[in-house]
């Protein structure tokens, strides 16, 4: 609940290529999640990758001591909390199915929901259209959310979670195509830094895990 409210907040007041670019953290959030509750040995060379990775966000969201882009520190507190949600598959115990998992992770999406229309003030009806964009989103939500689920418990959350650096990709493109964004060169050198980071760490576990 807790990361989804997050990155509905942050989706709907910061820029998409922005949001986008910070929830590539999610890996290095990973696998700090791994070294503390697995007990995951990291090395300083990857611990370095993540100090690195989190120096790629402060340059995204460029905070000073007159301004700060709290949408845009929402959308880190989303990616936490999601990948809290994803970290929990590989600590529940396998009688409980991943298909029950998603269906209950869906739910709390829908309780946050009610949350959003009772801290806001209620709710629109929707039109057609929008209507199928929702139907659409939560269609693909729940796809993603079980394909996530099911690989984070069938492989190493180390060997999952570099795939998640092709969102970056549709997430510019989407923003600069439809929403006709304006990427800076600072957000693009803290992604860079971002995606570098998490994939010199996963490099380092794929080395060692050899």
């Amino acid at each position: 609940m807790v990361g989804g409210l997050a990155l509905v907040v942050a989706l709907s007041n910061s820029a998409l290529s922005t949001v986008t670019a910070i929830m590539q953290t999610a890996p290095l959030v990973l696998t700090i999640m791994a070294a503390v509750f697995l007990k995951e040995v990291i090395g300083v060379s990857r611990i370095a990758a993540i100090i690195f990775g989190f120096l790629g966000v402060l340059i995204i969201i460029r905070p000073s001591a007159g301004e700060l882009d709290i949408y845009a520190v929402c959308a880190l507190v989303g990616v936490i909390g999601l990948a809290g949600r994803d970290f929990s598959a590989r600590l529940l115990p396998d009688d409980v199915s991943v298909i029950g998992l998603s269906f209950y992770g869906s739910l709390f999406v829908i309780l946050s929901g009610l949350l959003l229309m009772i801290v806001t003030g209620g709710w629109v009806l929707p039109n057609s259209k929008e209507i199928f964009y929702c139907v659409a989103m939560a269609a693909c939500g729940g796809v993603g959310l079980w394909c996530m689920s099911t690989s984070i418990r069938l492989a190493d959350v180390s060997a999952v979670s570099p795939y998640r650096y092709t969102r970056i990709i549709f997430g510019m493109v989407t923003g600069v195509i439809i929403f006709d964004e304006k990427i800076d060169v600072l957000t693009i050198f803290g992604a860079l830094i971002i995606v570098g980071a998490g994939l010199y760490g996963w490099s380092r576990e794929r080395i060692h895990s050899v």
